[in-house]
């Protein structure tokens, strides 16, 4: 048999086979790959140069690109102006992009989602000194198999400074054979931390349990975690984590348990007593090609006796489920895209659903649309406004924010369904004094909506002006104003549905107030950063966190284990003491690992950078010594004997 007859013999089974060929996955196919040191930004990583066949130098870096635009790979240097912080707002603000992921750090962010376009991106930036360095990986629907691999493969390789990957210093026998390199165990009595082990972040999303005794917090759109926080006390009772990302959070009406919504489609129900997820529903719609992919639920709604739940997807799907039974009594399928708030008029005959710029309200039994209608703009020749997660304010009664012309900062507006019609002309609730922020500044003049219970006023709340307005519903005149002595009433991010407390986050601290007078009841504060890692020795446990008055510095503390309570069957802890055996503050990398703590408490073994060996000394004032192990590729573990 010729060459040539080979070949078409090996194309006419590819095709009586479905086209079940496949190359090798790129990301795993090490000789595709190539490390890459971008001399525009000097950045190092690893590139599949195999596919990013053209390069070229932008105006903050170089892009690699496929000769398809299927994906685009970034470098981006910033050596001098706005800060990490206010790059990383920069992008949030993008319009058309879905974050499935977002973190911020003093010292680094990650921002992972989808465009509007059907593209999937995963954005991250690191700062040293004054200089802020960034990666950016952007892939298109053609790329939706080997796209997530080959973005998690350039992350890892991602070295945006020089020692990133490897720095300068020797090898040292004793640390050679200190280190287990081929191996990820650490000890027997290693142990995960959940209370009080965990942070704050500036862009806090908080909620308070029916009963007033709980709060509910999480890091913004797209945390990975939800904090659940005893009021009184302030102290951090447990942490909730799912991989999925939460986006929205319903306590039941006992203030049992807690209702989450997840990127994955999941809705689940948590025990506050225990941690535990007791229940998950699989509430967002099946996108048809793999079952373990589902619209995001980011819409939840629950009734008075908790034993109604009705959810919303990003699909339009609405879905009834009976909590005590735990089982779905019906769906709805509403042209309506992102699906954000959902819930039943009062008499329960009704459901409202509401998507980033259109709304319906549709008949309970026979699922018939009775009204419909998109948002109205305050005016025509600027983007048109979008709807909230808090814009339901009542039966029929829509709040939303918009932007007039040649401004920055919105107004808020209500209107009454349907939203169509030459009368339907929504009504000014709250106006900025001024309309411009400053450059960068993406916080000042954001708007919240906080419902009471009683159903008949709405608090307006707006980011960096201290008066509280107090509205009443239907008449939307202004009841009262609330202004606190110290002002701080201009951070509030949340209110109590009984309009008696309000929550403010006051430098990684979150403050219960009340709400009339503004005199703090309590202060929630955690002691560590949610990705710590925490290592017991036989005695001592070692933790680690951030230290915000020292910028990308972190502390290092040991405790002693006798003074450590069991909290639940994880072998969760937490300190009846909040004084450490001692403590040391060292220069943070993204990176840290603790390996191991000495049997005496005062010494820390922790891996930087993948292979890069640190001692530090807790107590007494005495330098860290840093070892390098060139000859090794990554350190997954180590111990002191």
């Amino acid at each position: 048999m010729t060459r040539e007859a080979r070949l078409f013999l090996f194309v006419l089974l590819w095709v009586l086979n479905g086209f079940q060929f496949q190359w090798p996955a790129l990301a795993q196919d090490d000789a595709r790959w190539q490390s890459v040191s971008d001399a525009a930004t000097g950045i190092t990583l690893e590139l599949p140069l195999a596919v990013l066949t053209e390069q070229k130098s932008t105006k903050w870096g170089t892009n690699w690109s496929a000769r398809d635009k299927s994906i685009n790979v970034d470098t981006l240097l910033y050596p001098k102006g706005p800060s990490l912080k206010a790059r990383y707002n920069q992008l949030r603000a993008i319009k058309g992009h879905f974050f499935t992921k977002d973190k911020f750090r003093p010292d680094s962010f990650i921002l992972d989602g989808t465009t509007a376009e059907g593209g999937t991106f995963h954005v991250e930036g690191r700062m040293k000194g004054e200089t802020v360095k960034g990666l950016s990986v952007l892939y298109s629907a053609k790329r939706k198999t080997d796209g997530p691999a080959i973005v998690e493969r350039v992350a890892k390789g991602f070295a945006a400074f020089a020692g990133d990957a490897q720095s300068a210093g020797s090898a040292d026998p004793f640390i050679e054979k200190l280190v287990a390199v081929t191996t990820p165990k650490l000890t027997a009595s290693s142990i995960s931390v959940a209370p009080n082990i965990d942070r704050v972040d500036s862009d806090e999303t908080v909620v308070f349990s029916p009963d007033g005794r709980l709060l509910a917090s999480s890091s913004g759109y797209g945390a990975d975690s939800i904090k659940i926080w005893d009021v009184a006390s302030g102290r951090l009772l447990r942490t909730l984590q799912y991989y999925a990302y939460f986006l929205d959070a319903v306590f039941t009406p006992d203030s049992k348990s807690l209702i989450t919504g997840h990127k994955d489609g999941r809705v689940k129900v948590w025990n506050l007593e225990t941690g535990e997820s007791t229940t998950t529903f699989l509430a967002g719609s099946d996108l048809g090609e793999d079952v373990q992919e589902r619209m995001p639920v980011q819409a939840l709604w629950i009734d008075l006796d908790g034993t109604l739940l009705i959810t919303g997807d990003n699909g339009g799907t609405v879905r009834f489920w009976d909590l005590g039974e735990k089982k779905l009594l019906k769906t709805f399928t509403l042209d309506i895209i992102n699906i954000i708030d959902v819930g039943l008029l009062a008499d329960a005959r009704q459901l409202i659903a509401v998507g980033s710029r259109s709304a319906k309200v549709v008949d309970v039994e026979s699922g018939r649309i009775v009204e419909t209608g998109d948002i109205v703009a305050l005016d025509e020749k600027v983007d048109g406004p979008a709807f909230e997660q808090w814009s339901i304010v009542g039966d029929r009664l829509l709040a939303f924010p918009s932007t007039a012309k040649d401004c920055s900062i919105d107004t808020l507006l209500v209107q009454e369904l349907p939203l169509a019609g030459p009368k339907k002309k929504p009504v000014v609730l709250d106006k900025p004094e001024g309309c411009l922020r400053p450059d960068g500044d993406y916080e000042t003049g954001r708007l919240r909506v906080f419902r009471a219970v009683n159903g008949k006023h709405i608090v307006v709340a707006r980011r960096g002006t201290p008066e509280l307005r107090v509205i009443e519903i239907g008449t939307w005149k202004t009841s009262r104003t609330i202004t606190w002595p110290d002002q701080s009433s201009a951070d509030v991010i949340e209110v109590s549905a009984d309009l008696t407390r309000a929550v403010t986050n006051h430098n990684g601290r979150l403050r219960v107030h009340q709400l009339e007078s503004g005199i703090v009841s309590s202060e929630l504060a955690a002691v560590g950063d949610s990705d710590a890692y925490a290592v017991a020795s036989d005695n001592h446990i070692v933790m680690q966190h951030s230290s915000r008055a020292s910028g990308g510095r972190s502390n290092l503390r040991t405790w002693q284990l006798g003074s450590l309570s069991s909290l639940d069957s994880t072998d969760s802890i937490e300190p009846d003491v909040k004084i450490p055996v001692a403590q040391a503050e060292i220069e943070r990398e993204t990176s840290d690992k603790i390996l191991d703590v000495s049997a005496d408490g005062q010494q820390v073994l922790l891996v930087q950078q993948k292979q890069n060996v640190v001692v530090v000394p807790v107590g007494g004032g005495k330098a860290p010594k840093r070892f390098s192990l060139r000859s090794v590729t990554e350190i997954r573990g180590g111990r002191f004997f």
